[in-house]
């Protein structure tokens, strides 16, 4: 039962900070809504978003083994994190940026996936997007 509320606050929590992000995001502003996503993955992690945007891609997730003591949950907001930056780094122009941040996006998601073992349609959907974002960008 402590697992399933914790999983439902951190879920409560991505939820507030997406709509907090997204409002941010439709009014412009989105160098408020890009700090909002650093503070947060301070917050939980000790990282922040430039940080994980430089991580070397093949050692992501041992990495943050090491350094953060993160549970599933919290890989998968961090991933959903990630997409938001990267999203909002796409519509200020940072490509490489963008790139660099939705495929760690995309290496969350895949390990949260390997380790869940529970196909999530909505992660699906996400990760093809994600995928589509890369080659778009890459061209």
């Amino acid at each position: 039962m402590i697992r399933k509320d914790y999983i439902l606050k951190e879920i409560q929590k991505l939820h507030l900070l997406i709509a907090k992000v997204l409002g941010l995001k439709n009014e412009g502003k989105h160098h408020n809504a890009l700090r909002v996503l650093d503070e947060h993955v301070v917050g939980e992690s000790g990282l922040t978003l430039v940080d994980v945007e430089h991580m070397d891609n093949e050692g992501l997730i041992n990495k943050l083994m090491e350094t953060s003591d993160l549970k599933l949950v919290e890989y998968n907001i961090l991933a959903e994190v990630a997409y938001e930056a990267a999203e909002l780094k796409r519509i200020i122009g940072k490509e490489q940026e963008a790139i660099n941040l939705y495929t760690k996006s995309l290496i969350l998601f895949n390990h949260v996936t390997a380790e869940e073992r529970i196909f999530d349609f909505q992660r699906e959907q996400k990760i093809s997007d994600i995928n589509q974002a890369i080659k778009e960008l890459s061209v």
